[in-house]
């Protein structure tokens, strides 16, 4: 539980921080640009191969499942 609230506040941390540094500009944050999405998807894609090739590590049952 304290991993995915550190991971949320992370993120709401950033957003802040980017809208600050703003200072009023019109121009969307970062994250919401094609650019953040792709990199937003970059990364969802690395942590999706990431887990599927250690999922084994994190596997309590060492069995195989049906």
């Amino acid at each position: 539980m304290l991993a995915p609230s550190l991971v949320g506040g992370a993120w709401v941390g950033l957003l802040v921080t980017a809208d600050a540094l703003r200072a009023g500009a019109e121009a969307p944050l970062a994250p919401f640009t094609p650019a953040g999405q792709g990199v937003a998807a970059a990364v969802a894609g690395l942590g999706a191969g990431l887990l599927y090739l250690l999922r084994d590590r994190f596997d309590l049952f060492q069995g195989r499942a049906v």
